[in-house]
């Protein structure tokens, strides 16, 4: 009996560990990430100090990049992830399961991959990160917010 169960351990192991052990690659598991949390600010001409638009621009700072989602300094995203309201819209903070793929990309020597899977570059609008200008439609002049003389 004790074998048939080593047995079956050992079978379950051995199925399980070629999707746990699957290189990761940039074209296939780091880009979506990083084009879905990232190139909003880290693009030529964005608030971001480097771009991360291309695999050479990432590979450049892959262990910086390592370090700084790993400890969870960026995307910034200064909400406690332990509780309250944890759905918010634009939220581009990284789960834990992403954080773990850059990390083990990064450790993995930050392997290209196929060209054939990475996803389309994302279509960016003009004027990085800070777009909240163009959603406000009527801003009240200032005037109009000062105190109003008494006569």
């Amino acid at each position: 009996m004790r074998r048939e169960c080593t047995l079956a351990a050992v079978l379950a192991c051995a199925l399980a560990a070629p999707a746990a052990t699957q290189e990761v690659t940039w074209a296939r598991d780091v880009a979506p990430i990083v084009y879905e949390s990232c190139v909003t600010c880290h693009r030529s001409g964005g608030v971001g100090p480097m771009s991360l638009e291309s695999y050479e621009q990432a590979r450049r700072y892959a262990r910086r990049i390592r370090d700084r989602v790993s400890a969870r300094m960026m995307p910034p995203w200064h909400v406690d992830r332990t509780v309250g309201i944890q759905d918010y819209e634009n939220d581009v903070s990284l789960t834990d399961a992403e954080v773990e793929t850059i990390v083990r990309w990064v450790d993995a020597g930050a392997p290209l991959g196929e060209a054939a899977d990475l996803p389309p570059a994302p279509d960016l609008p003009d004027g990085g990160a800070w777009q909240l200008w163009r959603t406000i439609s009527v801003v009240p002049p200032i005037s109009s917010c000062a105190p109003r003389p008494t006569t």
